[in-house]
């Protein structure tokens, strides 16, 4: 098999790096995914690979990922990286189709770890989302009984 630079990806995975090709934005996040979890020089690994998150080996192949991103309804020509994250449901366990999804930032921004979740009257929510609901700032809103994910 022919590999790209240091034989590292096979060429058929280099032509959506190339900063011309249409699916160069979703290429970057599988590019930055592999990285996370498995690059132990990357800033990010501590949060990732370091806490024992993994990519699934079905998307060790950027094919398949690929595959999987358009099947969710991926539009390569919405550039903004913003509009089209890879979120994963459960934000302990693996990128792996069954936990991952397709959103946006904003959306992904509900499902952090470091979100505080709140329980009223048996529906759950982030603070941020109890604030708008409210109409409230999220700054003044009264916690107690802080729950993290």
């Amino acid at each position: 098999m022919k590999t790209g630079k240091k034989g590292t990806k096979p060429l058929k995975d280099l032509a959506d790096s190339n900063p011309k090709s249409l699916y160069r934005c979703l290429y970057v996040k599988w590019h930055d995914m592999i990285a996370r979890c498995q690059n132990p020089k990357n800033s990010n690994y501590k949060y990732y690979g370091g806490r024992g998150i993994s990519v699934c080996s079905e998307w060790q192949e950027y094919s398949n990922f690929k595959k999987w991103a358009i099947e969710q309804g991926y539009n390569p020509k919405i550039r903004d990286r913003k509009q089209q994250t890879i979120d994963r449901k459960n934000t302990n366990k693996n990128y792996e189709p069954s936990n991952c999804r397709l959103t946006n930032s904003e959306v992904q921004s509900f499902n952090k770890r470091n979100n505080v979740f709140i329980t009223i009257d048996g529906i759950t929510k982030n603070v941020t989302e109890w604030a708008d609901e409210f109409g409230i700032n999220r700054n003044t809103m009264p916690i107690k009984n802080r729950q993290r994910s």
